[in-house]
């Protein structure tokens, strides 16, 4: 939960809690007075009217502390939102969605073994993506066969499902924003992420 939303939460209970802190106490007191009559006589009526008097006092001051802390948290919330916008313009400034992709699709080639490779000669000729394979064929001549480059499908995308590909994507932004931010707490990164993520990609689609 953001400082926003807490701020907001805060608020809605104070109303909440005073409302009905105000309204029981001027109920109470129009009990005590005679005005609204109730047949509760003796000392159980006294000490349950005593006692609901309380509750109602209770719930009034609770509703004028949330009051007041929701102020605080506002006050914070505020610090929270420039420190957002300040993180989010050096963020969009700095990548777009290409950059991204470029970078999460060059570790994907880094990572991805071959899953084929029957001797020690395919495997040394995979590593290199800009090599070219002579194959030998018994009744033909040699012929060079060049391997398929990685990022002609979009930069790699092949390579990844769309779930995965949303994931290596808001990781990256985490870590970006990581490495130029320190302290920024979870929920503020998770909201950041999703945003960013939003204007990079899911505009563009």
């Amino acid at each position: 939960m953001t400082l926003n939303e807490k701020a907001k939460d805060l608020r809605s209970s104070g109303y909440a809690l005073t409302v009905c802190g105000g309204a029981g106490l001027i109920i109470m007191i129009l009990i005590f007075t005679g005005v609204i009559p109730v047949s509760l006589g003796g000392a159980f009526g006294i000490v349950t009217k005593c006692v609901m008097t309380l509750l109602f006092i209770l719930f009034f001051a609770a509703g004028i502390h949330s009051f007041r802390r929701s102020k605080a948290v506002s006050q914070d919330a505020a610090r929270e939102t420039d420190k957002k916008k300040e993180i989010k313009k050096w963020f969009l400034e700095s990548f777009d969605a290409d950059a991204l992709n470029q970078i999460i699709f060059s570790g994907c080639r880094k990572k991805k073994v071959p899953e084929d490779d029957q001797d020690g000669e395919e495997a040394s000729a995979q590593e290199d993506d800009q090599e070219e394979i002579p194959a030998k064929d018994d009744d033909q001549d040699t012929e060079t066969v060049t391997e398929p480059d990685a990022g002609e499908d979009e930069g790699g995308s092949s390579e990844l499902g769309e779930n995965d590909l949303y994931f290596e994507r808001t990781d990256l932004i985490k870590d970006k924003i990581c490495e130029r931010f320190m302290d920024v707490e979870d929920a503020l990164m998770s909201e950041l992420t999703e945003e960013i993520y939003s204007e990079l990609f899911e505009a563009s689609e």
